[in-house]
């Protein structure tokens, strides 16, 4: 089928503004300052200086799948992040190998539901770390701060603020600078944090300040009339799992979309790219589900009634709110993503799916393309003006947004900052009706 003439251009963009400023700072509120604080911890990954009480040749850090899996095709875990060599020691290499391919977490401590552990090889010896009781054994005495990041990120609900200072000496403790909770949903927030671990491990929340409010509009991405997210409090594995619900009902819209633009008698390449884009949504909604999964998330199926065909006019004002704007910046988050999450599963899968909906993102512009010539100067304005409406109201979304270094998601000032700079140059470059 033709390729779009925006796609090659928004991916341009979309790669220039991913790269123009940092996705990992948030913004602390009066109380806690992120300028008291040191340096960040979370340089070189989590595991990278760490210090185990006795030394080991081998570290990884693993999540479980959280289901049955094929080994050929999916394993049962997800190694996230290693660090030497596995069984470098061992007097048997094959069967410490062997050993340390089989060992399962259940990380039934982990308070934030990844399902995440730490597997280790010493000699031949290997072993599986699913609490914080034996990390905490495991690293003790933590007289390092990349110690007390491990056990911070493994095993409790907070998100170290990285990408800018995020720890401090305190005594003979070290205090962290991290994010908990969330903002999307109904009575959610987002708290700013500082958390001591002394030298023995034991954890303590010295002050914690509200940052946030919850918004239940977290989410981007096109929607199909009459879809309503269910409130999530947005941590990653609850905005993995209600991005797994959006792709789902994205297939829905797209399904809409190509047959009311056949019902219009609409170009064959536009009817075959809204068919090709129902087909990426279902891959890209079992690819999150897998991802939510994968942090413990649970997701949720929603229904929508039934779709008919509509009139050019509603078709065109939907597709300027949905395609043009809300579509259009999840590309552009995608790619941010892509770009900038520590999690490399996430990395390669947003790399997939930022290169679909830019894809996607071009369709919505062709369409609206398209649809300019049959519509009356009436519904053209009616159209600008739902574009204009539909930035506002995402831009005041965004500005309670759920930020995650491990997802690579922005921060709110510099996702409202990226969506009008990606605005501002759609506008000066494309002369489109959308």
């Amino acid at each position: 089928m033709p390729r779009s003439v925006y796609a090659d251009r928004f991916r341009a963009l979309f790669l220039g503004l991913a790269g123009t400023t940092s996705a990992m700072t948030v913004t602390g509120c009066d109380a806690i300052q992120a300028d008291d604080f040191e340096t960040d911890a979370c340089k070189g990954g989590w595991l990278e200086g760490v210090t185990p009480a006795v030394a080991v040749d081998h570290l990884e850090l693993r999540s479980d799948n959280g289901e049955p899996r094929v080994p050929e095709l999916w394993p049962p875990y997800n190694i996230s992040e290693q660090r030497g060599v596995p069984c470098a020691t061992a007097t048997d290499k094959d069967k410490c190998t062997r050993a340390l391919a089989s060992l399962r977490g259940t990380s039934s401590d982990s308070m934030f539901g990844r399902q995440e552990y730490v597997a280790f090889s010493r000699g031949d010896e290997v072993g599986a770390i699913t609490s914080l009781k034996g990390l905490r054994t495991f690293l003790a005495p933590f007289d390092n701060p990349k110690d007390g990041m491990l056990l911070i990120h493994v095993f409790t609900r907070h998100r170290p603020h990285c990408g800018g200072a995020n720890v401090r000496a305190s005594g003979d403790a070290f205090e962290f600078y991290t994010a908990s909770g969330g903002t999307c949903g109904k009575g959610t927030h987002l708290d700013d944090n500082v958390v001591r671990i002394a030298r023995d491990g034991t954890l303590t929340i010295v002050d914690t300040e509200v940052e946030k409010r919850g918004n239940p509009n977290c989410q981007v991405g096109r929607r199909p009339e009459g879809y309503v997210a269910a409130p999530s409090s947005c941590s990653e594995a609850d905005h993995l799992a209600t991005s797994a619900e959006l792709e789902a009902v994205s297939v829905l819209a797209f399904r809409r979309l190509a047959r009311e633009l056949r019902a219009h008698g609409a170009p064959a390449d536009l009817i075959a790219r809204a068919r090709s884009a129902a087909k990426d949504e279902v891959r890209h909604a079992r690819s999150t589900r897998r991802l939510a999964r994968r942090y413990g998330g649970a997701v949720k199926s929603s229904k929508v009634g039934d779709l008919g065909v509509r009139s050019l006019d509603a078709i065109a004002e939907e597709n300027a709110r949905e395609g043009c704007v809300r579509e259009t910046f999840g590309a552009l988050v995608a790619t941010v993503q892509a770009a900038r999450a520590l999690d490399p599963v996430v990395r390669e899968e947003m790399e997939i799916i930022a290169r679909d909906e830019t894809e996607h993102a071009a369709l919505a512009w062709d369409v609206a393309d398209w649809l300019d010539d049959a519509l009356d100067d009436d519904a053209r304005a009616r159209v600008r003006r739902a574009r204009t409406e539909a930035t506002l109201d995402l831009a005041a979304s965004l500005d309670q947004a759920f930020a995650s270094p491990l997802l690579g998601l922005p921060a709110p000032a510099e996702a409202t900052a990226l969506l009008f700079r990606m605005q501002a140059a759609l506008s000066h470059e494309l002369a489109a009706p959308c």
